[in-house]
């Protein structure tokens, strides 16, 4: 008898349904990500899936980590047609040189 359930990619499930959380407003942008180990029970999942799944989101830009602290939702979230912002540095609108300040 063979297998006819199709391949599911836990962690790729996990990320889409998290991005999807995010996206209705769920988790507020700037706020962190809840602990791995209430995802993965909310989720039904292992914590393997979940740390992978996170790593998905930081990858494509809808989460930043900062070393010793929680993942947080972007403040803004990238679509995926803008991609994660660059690093290049370049800022549209630049500051205005101080001598307008005063």
């Amino acid at each position: 008898m063979t297998d006819t359930s199709p391949c599911v990619d836990r962690p790729r499930q996990i990320a889409d349904c998290l991005r999807e959380l995010i996206a209705a407003g769920a988790c507020p942008p700037g706020t962190p990500l809840s602990l791995r180990a209430v995802l993965a029970r909310n989720l039904v999942s292992a914590d393997p899936s979940i740390s992978d799944a996170i790593r998905i989101l930081i990858d494509d830009g809808t989460l930043i980590r900062y070393p010793g602290k929680r993942p947080l939702v972007r403040p803004t979230i990238p679509t995926r047609a803008e991609g994660p912002p660059s690093s290049s540095g370049y800022s549209p609108n630049p500051p205005a040189p101080r001598d307008r300040w005063i």
